[in-house]
Formats: structure tokens, sequence, C-alpha cells
């Protein structure tokens, strides 16, 4: 069965027309070795224009006419505060942004996500709006995620992807049921067809097996993470692990025995999210001029 399993997930997926656009985005996403003067400016210290802004304009002008507010608004702070507070909204963002019918929407999906990624929010709400953003069942307000992103105009993997990148940046562990969620979401197949096409990655057999298990399991233990793996036929797991890291699919933390945030020291837990972007693995001024909703090509959820 777990041979099974791991065939069918290693199958092309997706629009093979979005290739082009993928390959571009790829080269300009993943980290960066310091000390080639090509990569890293002229000899003079100053940065030509190379491939990679060349692709990051490219990537700019793909997403340009999204109109996503949601999407380009998830890169601030402002959007991940503590609270609901309406009249702060209000005061930073343009009555324009939205139609008025649609700010009760945005402030719904907004808070949901304050509250998930919260640390002061307790488990069990925390797995509420877990659940509500990976699963297809509605709020109090009869309000689904998926009908939220839609009528934002919002790409669901754009915004399930920032918010448990938001959870690894508090190293917020979740309390997930033994056999995961039922009915959650499975990895966008846009997302499995840019691992599999990746240059550094996409031909380890096995390696989308692992991320698909990743963005099953958010925050699973490291030990359950790479066992799974396993059951569905990854071989070099760990390898796997570190080259997904590396490329910033995959982040860590490690938690200590009360599952508060700790630092990676061997006698802590390790935690794994699959978070799909990791700015904080990027250069300097790559990592200052980065957008989560830019890095996604395509218009699919």
């Amino acid at each position: 069965m777990a041979t099974q399993q791991a065939s069918a997930f290693d199958e092309d997926e997706g629009d093979d027309e979005l290739s082009a656009q993928m390959l571009a985005l790829l080269m300009d996403v993943g980290p960066r070795e310091s000390g080639s003067g090509a990569e890293d400016g002229g000899e003079d210290g100053s940065e030509d224009f190379n491939e990679s802004e060349l692709n990051a304009a490219f990537a700019q002008s793909l997403a340009s006419t999204k109109g996503t507010f949601v999407e380009h608004g998830i890169d601030g702070s402002d959007f991940w505060l503590e609270g609901t507070s309406e009249d702060r909204e209000r005061a930073t963002h343009d009555e324009d942004d939205f139609e008025p019918e649609d700010w009760a929407i945005f402030y719904a999906l907004r808070d949901h996500m304050r509250l998930l990624t919260s640390a002061t929010t307790r488990p069990g709400a925390r797995m509420k709006h877990l659940r509500w953003m990976m699963m297809p069942i509605a709020d109090s307000q009869g309000l689904t995620f998926t009908d939220a992103c839609h009528a934002l105009q919002s790409r669901l993997m754009v915004v399930r992807t920032r918010a448990f990148y938001q959870l690894w940046r508090k190293r917020i562990a979740l309390d997930l049921p033994k056999d995961g969620l039922t009915m959650c979401a499975p990895l966008p197949p846009m997302l499995a067809q840019e691992i599999g096409m990746h240059p550094a990655i996409g031909h380890i057999k096995g390696v989308k097996i692992m991320a698909k298990t990743a963005w099953e399991f958010p925050s699973v233990s490291l030990d359950t993470l790479l066992a799974k793996s396993i059951d569905r036929g990854v071989e070099q797991a760990a390898k796997i692990f570190d080259l997904l890291c590396e490329y910033g699919y995959l982040a860590r933390f490690s938690v200590d025995i009360e599952g508060q945030g700790g630092d990676h020291d061997a006698d802590l837990l390790p935690r794994v999210y699959f978070t799909g972007r990791n700015p904080t693995l990027l250069d300097g001024r790559r990592r200052n001029n980065f957008s989560w909703a830019l890095s996604f090509v395509g218009d699919e959820d």
C-alpha cells in the first residue's frame, strides 16, 4: 500500500504551461552561496542587473494583475497583530481596498489567522482555527476558508503557507490527532509540481512525498515525519529533510517538554512545518524585496 501511495504522488501534477514561470522563479527563491562576483555583484561592490533580478521582475509582472490585497497584505506584520480591532485596521487600509460587503469577510479571515498564530491562543481554540483553515468546515457565521479567500481574490495556498510560516516563526507546536486532520486539504498540485521541477532536489525520489507528509501534519515531530515518510516509501529520508529545509520548503524548530519554543539543542524535540517559502534564508536585499504573493506562480489554489 505504501508503494502505491508513493507512486501515485510522484506522478507529475499541475499545468505544464506554468513550467517556464516556475523554473524562472525557482532560480530566485532558493538560498545563494556568497563569494561569486556574477551573483553578488562586481568587483567594486555594485550589483549588476543579473538573471535573478530578471526572474524576480518576471514573477512580479505575472502577479501584477491579480489584485489580491490580502496576499500582499500578509507580508506586513499588521496583518498578524494580536487582537481583532476593526478600528486599527480601518486606519491602516483604504476603504477602497474592498467593496463594503467584503470588509466583513476580510475581518473574519484576518481574525481566524491572527487567533491561529497568536502565542496567547489556547490550544483547543487554536485547533479550531487550524481546522477551519485546512478542512471544508464553516465557522459560526457560516463562512468557510475557501469561500473567504475566493471572495477576496486570494489563493488558498498563499494564505495557508504564510500561516504555517507564522506559526514556525513563533515556534508554536500544535497538538494534532495521531492520524492528522480528517479531510485535510492536500498539498496543492502547483507546489508539488514546483518541488518536482526544482533543479536541485526535484530529481530525488521521495522528495514530494515528504513534503506532502509535512503539509498534512503541521508541526509534526521530526522523528514522526521521518518515520511516516519511510512508511510511504521514502529512502534517504534524513537527507531529503535537510534538502527541503535548505531550499525553504520545510522549516524546523525545537520545543521543550512543556511545548514552548526553544533553541536547537539536542535535548529538545524538533518540530517541522511545511512553509513553502523561507525568506530568512535569503540574503539582505533579496529578503527585503521578498513578497509572499509574488513568489507563487499561477492562479491555482
